[in-house]
């Protein structure tokens, strides 16, 4: 971050990040945070480059959670970048990151809930990772208490919502709060016909899936008619209908995707994209784009705190 004049601005109360002509305001709502902020500051003054993997131990203090935010902001927002920023591959994971998660990765725990078939593709590619133990359970065989001990036993848990069945995904979610597992969201084709892929929920700092379905019917246009069909399948424990197949490359596409953000995380060798984020994929030309997922406001399920702006159109970064 040498690039960057970096004070704090007695005068306004937050920080500066300038160049003569170039602006980036930061404040701060949560002070561990900022004591994050303070500290990779310090990392940079003896260093021209890091890697994640570098900031995770020197700084291996810090909420995990937490980092991950100030990192991925500070990308998002361009004072990290590939100037500063060291992005490192998977391929060394096996020597080098289990000093992060002190667990290799032929021993890690994935769980795999939901679509059979496209869980046995997923598991296919996490085997070119070294991935022993990938268990894949159908979502309609399931009961409430399977589910629990489940997530209790896994120390990562993937879900697809392409066998999506509203009352099983809302006993996932309270489930996985309530242990505070760590798991993925494969959305599937969503209205848009758009392959979605994240977030990543973990605890009730992410924001949770209530949060996230929140804010997707928050924008539906056929509320009224989802609205009740969510009822119905609620009512009947029921799985919704899947969609007409989806094309394999797209599925192999997410795959690749879903094992690579699974290690980013559990195994800190760079941040996950689908951090607080989900990955878009269009079938038609394999587009690919990414959406921010802000948790809600208000919800009843993991009653969060604002830690973001609550003013959006002011353009400095919160965190």
């Amino acid at each position: 971050m040498k690039q960057f004049d970096i004070f704090f601005d007695n005068d306004n109360k937050l920080y500066q990040v300038r160049t003569k002509t170039d602006t980036t305001t930061i404040e701060f709502t949560d002070s561990e945070k900022e004591l994050i902020f303070k500290d990779l500051i310090r990392l940079y003054d003896t260093r021209d480059k890091i890697s994640f993997s570098t900031i995770q131990k020197l700084l291996n203090k810090a909420d995990y959670n937490k980092l991950l935010d100030v990192v991925k902001e500070l990308q998002e927002c361009g004072i990290l970048d590939e100037l500063n920023f060291e992005a490192e591959g998977a391929t060394v994971i096996s020597d080098i990151y289990n000093e992060v998660n002190h667990k290799p990765v032929s021993e890690m725990k994935i769980a795999y809930i939901g679509n059979t078939d496209f869980g046995n593709q997923v598991k296919e590619k996490s085997s070119e990772y070294n991935i022993e133990h990938f268990v894949i359970y159908s979502i309609d065989e399931l009961s409430d208490e399977t589910i629990e001990s489940i997530l209790c036993n896994s120390d990562f848990i993937i879900v697809d919502s392409l066998t999506w069945n509203p009352y099983k995904m809302h006993i996932i979610n309270e489930k996985a709060l309530k242990h505070s597992k760590p798991w993925l969201l494969i959305e599937g084709l969503t209205f848009s016909g758009k392959f979605s892929i994240g977030p990543i929920f973990h605890g009730k700092y992410t924001g949770c899936y209530d949060c996230y379905k929140n804010r997707i019917r928050s924008n539906d246009e056929f509320i009224n008619f989802n609205d009740s069909y969510v009822k119905y399948l609620e009512t009947e424990k029921a799985s919704a209908k899947p969609d007409l197949n989806i094309q394999p490359v797209v599925k192999d596409m997410a795959s690749a995707i879903v094992i690579a953000d699974m290690l980013k995380f559990l195994y800190a060798w760079y941040p996950p994209e689908t951090w607080k984020c989900c990955i878009l994929i269009n079938p038609s030309n394999y587009e690919v784009e990414k959406h921010t997922f802000i948790k809600a406001p208000i919800c009843h399920v993991c009653k969060p705190a604002l830690d973001y702006n609550p003013a959006p159109w002011l353009e400095s970064v919160t965190l």
